[in-house]
């Protein structure tokens, strides 16, 4: 696709291209350890459309690895990769961002307010966050 002209655009595009990349990264697999970190119940994620099957085989994928205990939580080795790639994927995402002078931040937001509010409001987002929003991401092996 052509690159954006203007500055704005491009480090749009560019926040953009990174969200869409780390939206295809999040595995089936790196999503349902991120459920059984407690980010999220396994049903707020019915909106990534996988079957009970599907979801039911990455379970039994990542328990063989010893990520998840036969409960479906996450096991203290499961925490700990979990927080490493939250730690990797929270540093890649704030390269756009630090290329902004604080002024440029605030713009960008005051920019994107509106729109966002429009996606929550229009119903298009499940009502509990799949994020982890608020979650710590610092276990360390015991």
């Amino acid at each position: 696709s052509p690159v954006p002209e203007s500055r704005w655009c491009r480090r749009y595009s560019s926040a953009a291209s990174q969200a869409r990349s780390r939206s295809r990264g999040s595995s089936g697999k790196r999503v349902i350890l991120h459920s059984a970190a407690g980010a999220a119940p396994a049903e707020v994620f019915e909106s990534r459309q996988w079957s009970p099957g599907q979801w039911s085989a990455g379970r039994d994928r990542l328990a063989s690895r010893g990520l998840l205990a036969g409960d479906g939580a996450a096991t203290g080795a499961g925490l700990a990769l979990r927080t490493s790639a939250e730690k990797l994927t929270d540093e890649l995402a704030a390269a756009p961002w630090s290329a902004l002078s604080p002024q440029e931040v605030t713009r960008l937001t005051e920019l994107l307010l509106a729109p966002v509010l429009d996606i929550v409001a229009a119903g298009l987002l499940p009502h509990q966050s799949t994020l982890g929003i608020g979650m710590k991401y610092d276990h360390q092996p015991s």
